[in-house]
């Protein structure tokens, strides 16, 4: 998977248009971010790509890059 993918899932879970996610922001600057959208970027990732974030290891993540780091070297760009 691509980084742009997770920023599309995310503002998918958020309800922004595409664009939005850039990767270099906190969490809690992104419009709509919240443990219910985290919920549902969960599923998305889940749904998509077959990975399992716990919503612990969400919760502690507190930028764009550290949710980014969950996914480790499964990211090819």
């Amino acid at each position: 998977m691509r980084r742009s993918e997770i920023f599309e899932a995310m503002e998918e879970a958020t309800l922004q248009p595409p664009g939005t996610v850039h990767g270099d922001e906190a969490l809690n600057a992104i419009t709509g971010w919240d443990s219910l959208s985290g919920t549902e970027f969960r599923l998305i990732v889940l749904d998509r790509w077959d990975i399992q974030i716990s919503g612990l290891a969400l919760e502690k993540c507190a930028t764009v890059a550290d949710l980014l780091r969950l996914f480790g070297d499964r990211i090819s760009d």
